[in-house]
């Protein structure tokens, strides 16, 4: 090809192929535009990457909340602690989750992001707060306490990540609040217990918000996978997927 005046024109060899994208009918170059195959593309998304994750995602808390019934047996035991699995497999559960954090299309967005800051709450007006989860651990000890209802605050990964990392016993609360008034002074091994079994309850809570979300974009569940992919909603799904 040479350049003359700032136009491009394309030599006879250049043009012998028209499947290469060239035409030389008028001795100019111009390209063959092909239709791309936007459905193809979220059929891709959908089955490739964002139920993958989050199927990932519910076995890594699968094995996380194993660990979690192990750790808790050995603290009521009085046995060696099983910290280090329970601390492994929390940072195996929030790498998964990080993946689909970049991914919030669809249910996980749905309702301002409910069911995805029921999972993580970072960065939320509402997320988990030390306080709050001491609190919480404590009446959890005296009498199940069901996280359904709750707010974030003592919910999701960042709930757990206070419960398996925080390196002090004592309470994150002032003085002043009554309900941990008497929490420092319980045995460490206490402590170690009423957070250990309250993690379960958390961990229970994030695997069954997990479960709903696969369930959600799943052929055999709510199959928000055939929304996704209808060519109708292109549109909306490759902004939200682009955003």
């Amino acid at each position: 090809s040479t350049i003359n005046n700032g136009e491009i024109t394309s030599s006879s060899a250049d043009n012998s192929d028209a499947s290469s994208g060239a035409s030389s009918s008028d001795g100019g170059f111009s390209l063959i535009k092909k239709p791309f195959d936007y459905q193809n593309l979220l059929i891709s998304y959908a089955d490739n990457i964002i139920l993958p994750t989050y199927q990932n995602f519910e076995l890594t808390l699968s094995k996380l909340s194993a660990d979690v019934d192990v750790h808790c047996k050995t603290l009521a035991m009085g046995n060696a602690l099983e910290e280090a699995s329970v601390q492994q497999g929390w940072r195996e559960a929030m790498a998964t989750w990080q993946r689909a954090e970049l991914m919030w299309v669809g249910p996980v967005a749905e309702s301002n992001n409910s069911l995805r800051n029921r999972i993580y709450s970072f960065a939320t007006t509402a997320k988990a707060d030390a306080c709050a989860i001491d609190i919480a651990t404590i009446e959890h000890n005296q009498e199940s306490l069901a996280l359904a209802g709750r707010a974030n605050t003592v919910r999701g990964l960042d709930a757990l990540e206070y419960l398996f990392f925080e390196s002090t016993l004592n309470t994150a609360c002032s003085s002043v609040i009554s309900q941990t008034a008497l929490w420092n002074t319980l045995p460490e091994s206490t402590r170690q217990l009423q957070r250990c079994e309250f993690a379960q309850a958390v961990v229970s809570d994030v695997l069954d918000n997990s479960h709903s979300l696969s369930t959600a974009w799943a052929t055999n569940g709510d199959n928000y996978r055939s929304l996704f992919i209808n060519p109708n909603n292109a549109g909306p799904h490759l902004k939200a997927l682009s955003d």
